[in-house]
């Protein structure tokens, strides 16, 4: 269970989920800077750790096993060595799901709610016949490729790399658009801990002209100092806006199971531990009610996709606008301003974006260097209000044709970012 990665989550998702914050060894890092540089290594801004609520790295295998710890103690029966294959439907439910057991067979397990949280492969979600109403996206625009590692490093040649230049000191590092319009080179390194880590993230497409792995090797070899691997690993990620319909009956999909991944940066545990705080309230009140049908489980699509989602979609349409500019374009936002430190934060913190009336003389400047931006942005304003108003009439209660048409609606909203963000 959970990856022995380091991931990122905001800090004030887990007092809001009733979970203990991560503390002690748990944390791998506090930087106590992060600067952002453009993919033709200009400095844009940099952001002080300690002046703004910024999400807290944490090891997720670690973070993972506290949580179960915590949940067998209250009473939960894990059962390991199982992988989810495909669900058991019957007569319109989810009926439960199939697993491949550690000892190679399967087994059938029955239960009156699934929820699928599978990740990335989204076993269940993905493979739900089309009545249930579950369409789950497949395009490759929407999906990163990405790998982090955490390293003891070498002292002198890290000192010496720091007198380079070649990093800060109990700083992160991000590069933006290094590897195409999406992505990021991310890194930190504390010469006290003797610690250095590195993520690279881009799109899956990207993967053609270089490996993820391959250009973490590349980052290695020159700042010089990483020793010994502590934990890594990468994989997938899909970040588009969330499904329009999590539920069906008997069930629910939360997390990136439910492409609940925050569009921006690709961090998905905050968003997964929000859909699942959700999704157990309406677990709850439906077995107590005796009902889980979709019109019972369906409180939880509609306080998720009104809030969260509804902030996350527009996340997205900044991030389909971003990515139908050329490297060069992001280079040129980032360096002229137009991508600013409260844009960063806004992301960090997972807040509605937007362009804030205190930032605009700050932006100004670039507009006036950069005039072929100015549609793209003003496009950019347009679709985030579209998506705030839209998602603010997400369906309060399930209502076949109400949904049907809301789905189609969003569709139609989406459909020109995802069309340019393609090159089409």
């Amino acid at each position: 269970l959970g990856k022995p990665i380091i991931i990122e989550a905001e800090q004030q998702i887990f007092r809001q989920v009733g979970v203990e914050p991560p503390a002690g060894d748990l944390i791998p890092y506090h930087p106590e800077r992060i600067r952002v540089f453009s993919s033709r290594d200009h400095e844009a801004f940099s952001i002080d750790c300690k002046a703004y609520a910024l999400p807290v790295a944490l090891h997720l295998n670690r973070f993972v096993q506290r949580l179960l710890d915590e949940a067998i103690r209250s009473g939960v029966h894990f059962h390991g060595g199982y992988r989810a294959m495909a669900p058991l439907t019957g007569a319109g439910w989810v009926e439960g799901a199939r697993f491949e057991t550690s000892g190679g067979g399967t087994a059938d397990v029955r239960a009156r709610i699934v929820i699928d949280a599978s990740g990335y492969h989204a076993v269940l979600a993905r493979q739900l016949p089309p009545e249930f109403g579950i369409a789950f996206p497949e395009d490759e625009l929407h999906v990163v490729s990405a790998s982090n590692h955490f390293h003891a490093i070498d002292a002198d040649a890290a000192r010496a790399a720091v007198a380079k230049g070649l990093h800060g000191d109990e700083e992160t590092w991000t590069r933006v658009g290094n590897y195409g319009s999406y992505s990021t080179v991310f890194s930190f390194l504390s010469l006290e801990r003797q610690r250095a880590y590195i993520l690279v993230g881009y799109k899956k497409t990207q993967e053609a002209v270089i490996t993820v792995g391959a250009a973490v090797e590349r980052f290695r070899e020159k700042q010089g100092y990483f020793g010994q691997e502590l934990s890594g690993g990468g994989g997938l990620i899909r970040i588009r806006h969330s499904l329009d319909k999590p539920v069906a009956n008997g069930f629910m999909a939360i997390g990136e199971a439910a492409c609940q991944v925050i569009p921006m940066h690709s961090s998905g545990v905050a968003s997964s531990l929000y859909a699942g705080n959700l999704a157990a309230q309406a677990a709850a009140q439906a077995l107590k009610g005796g009902d889980a049908s979709q019109k019972a489980l369906w409180p939880y699509a509609a306080r998720y996709q009104q809030a969260r989602g509804r902030t996350l979609a527009a996340m997205d349409a900044v991030r389909l606008t971003l990515e139908s500019l050329p490297p060069e374009g992001i280079a040129d936002m980032v360096e002229a301003g137009l991508m600013s430190k409260d844009d960063m934060i806004t992301a960090f913190q997972a807040r509605m974006p937007g362009v804030s009336a205190a930032s605009i003389p700050g932006r100004l400047p670039g507009l006036v260097r950069h005039p072929g931006l100015v549609p793209k942005i003003a496009g950019m304003g347009l679709a985030i209000e579209q998506v705030k108003r839209h998602y603010k009439r997400y369906p309060e209660r399930y209502d076949s044709d109400t949904v049907l048409a809301w789905s189609r609606e969003n569709e139609r909203i989406f459909a020109p970012l995802i069309e340019k963000a393609s090159g089409k």
